[in-house]
């Protein structure tokens, strides 16, 4: 069985602390949207920043970016995350939770 975490939207990334705590911004110029969140393993306490777009069309491999459904309360992502350090983390964020693969 996976484990699922329920991601807490946060209003900067000073308040991203627990595991699951989610911050999404509007990076600097054209930059696109991020998401920065505290990894949900419950055990590392590690912090990514993911880069993010809702048009379907650039978030694909060649640009680097996961596809964002645009809810900030119920965020859903993909494919699936998978942190490449700390506890090396690997699961997808679909309405607003986060469940292990």
């Amino acid at each position: 069985m996976s484990n699922t975490i329920k991601a807490k939207l946060k209003n900067s990334t000073s308040d991203l602390k627990e595991a699951g705590d989610v911050y999404i911004f509007e990076g600097a110029g054209d930059s696109g949207y991020y998401m920065q969140f505290v990894c949900p393993c419950g055990n590392c306490n590690g912090h990514d920043s993911i880069p993010i777009s809702m048009d379907i069309n650039f978030a694909n491999k060649s640009n680097h970016r996961w596809h964002w459904n645009g809810s900030y309360h119920k965020p859903s992502l993909k494919p699936s995350i998978l942190r490449m350090s700390g506890c090396h983390w690997h699961g997808y964020l679909t309405e607003g939770e986060f469940r292990e693969c």
